[in-house]
């Protein structure tokens, strides 16, 4: 742990209150991380660009892991190992692993986009030993799939497994399990395009998307602009779908405030049925291939990715030529020139994936296979069009069971939840959440 860390825990091996800074090793009976040094890790700090992260504050869910459902993991055969599906990954990243390694299973295997292996970390030795270290994904690579012990392995209960990574890591972390209430993939597949905005009490943000991102709840803006300072507008459309907000009579309302900065959530309207949603490249499971809208004409797709892909599309194009923008005609000076375009406002555009919600109905708004389907393809327009994006729903990961299921007509007073007024709309405290990932994530702060 860090030097700088001053906090304090109980030890779970030798009892008694400890610094968090110092040296650690893994105790297996009784399980936990036991302090066996002063020294930090404080000279690293500067080499490493970590941050300062709790180790016993860390959940298998947190921020950061990467993480697959309990129902995407299948027995490879053996009895012995359990395997992941496929996740999308990308060369370079690096994963800390504490695992159950042996010999003969590749614990990270690493595959082409195309599926074809390249490589993988093994453990060594014919039995199933304790294993941690740092794992680099290579050159190639568009896949992954992650393996552990299975239940019924002895290693397993030992050591407290499922796999989980117990330390900062300044890119990433894998675990093999998942809150209860979210099935599907956490993965790198979200878009993060770093260009931090410096924002002021002159600064404009819109909240674009529908009502929970609308005049009807105030509690989006109390928080983005206790967070940044900046003034901060709820633009968002109640009851609208996506497709409702691609259209142009919907997005004049961002032209017409000016914004710094334009924070798009959509999907609260979507239910993300399968076949609803759509995908250009493959990339959201069992969904038709369709094709990209014309933003020259208004908005007349019919699939949840052609809704939002063509809301980005016509904001990024809307603010790209500058030149045109200013009005330049080619006479200025320099210093005029220089005058006109320091004059507009040059918008970041930050996407969000859809937040999990429970209806009184139930149908597909209610299920995590209709989320998980709609936060695949929302990442899947921050990758094409370069476009940074949150991702809220693997990120914030709700539990839902103790949310109350929203009934029509909304209540705008009355909190009946924990994260959510509703089990559609975020309360306070959930738009607090939304507010600090959302800032924390794009660099607003």
């Amino acid at each position: 742990m860090l030097d700088l860390d001053t906090g304090t825990h109980t030890d779970p091996v030798a009892g008694g209150t400890v610094a968090n800074a110092g040296r650690y090793s893994w105790s297996a009976s009784p399980a936990g991380w036991r302090r066996i040094g002063e020294t930090g890790l404080s000279g690293k700090v500067a080499a490493t660009g970590s941050t300062l992260t709790d180790l016993f504050a860390l959940a298998e869910w947190s921020p950061g892991y990467l993480a697959i459902a309990t129902g995407g993991v299948v027995n490879d055969g053996s009895g012995n190992w359990e395997m992941s599906q496929l996740m999308r990954m990308e060369a370079g990243v690096s994963l800390i692993f504490d695992i159950s390694a042996h010999s003969a299973v590749a614990h990270i295997a690493c595959y082409t986009a195309a599926g074809a292996y390249i490589s993988g970390q093994a453990g060594t030795g014919g039995n199933p030993s304790p294993r941690q270290g740092t794992f680099v994904t290579p050159a190639g690579t568009g896949l992954i799939r992650l393996s552990r012990a299975s239940a019924i392995h002895p290693v397993t209960a030992a050591r407290n497994y499922p796999n989980s990574a117990r330390g900062p890591v300044p890119v990433t972390r894998y675990s093999m399990a998942a809150p209860p209430t979210l099935a599907g993939s956490r993965d790198s597949s979200c878009r993060k395009i770093r260009r931090r905005p410096v924002l002021n009490a002159a600064s404009k943000i819109i909240l674009y998307g529908d009502s929970r991102f609308s005049t009807d709840y105030g509690f989006a803006k109390t928080a983005f602009e206790t967070l940044t300072g900046a003034s901060v507008y709820n633009g968002g459309f109640q009851g609208q779908s996506a497709a409702n907000t691609a259209l142009n009579s919907r997005l004049s309302r961002i032209w017409t405030y000016d914004p710094d900065v334009i924070i798009y959530l959509p999907g609260g309207n979507d239910d993300g049925a399968p076949g609803t949603v759509g995908t250009f490249d493959g990339s959201v499971s069992g969904e038709s291939i369709v094709t990209p809208t014309n933003i020259a004409a208004d908005y007349s797709g019919t699939r949840f990715i052609q809704a939002v892909d063509h809301t980005v599309r016509k904001i990024l194009g809307n603010y790209a030529n500058i030149r045109a923008r200013a009005g330049l005609t080619g006479t200025e000076t320099e210093a005029e020139k220089t005058a006109k375009i320091d004059a507009l406002r040059k918008p970041i555009l930050i996407l969000c994936t859809d937040l999990p919600q429970k209806r009184s109905s139930g149908t597909y708004w209610s299920l995590s296979g209709s989320w998980q389907r709609k936060r695949d393809a929302i990442a899947e327009v921050g990758r094409r069009n370069n476009v940074h994006t949150v991702d809220l729903l693997g990120d914030l990961a709700w539990d839902m069971s103790p949310e109350p299921s929203w009934t029509s007509p909304s209540d705008l007073v009355t909190n009946n939840g924990v994260w959510t007024m509703d089990g559609l709309h975020p309360n306070k405290y959930g738009h607090e959440q939304i507010a600090q990932l959302i800032c924390g994530d794009a660099g607003l702060l």
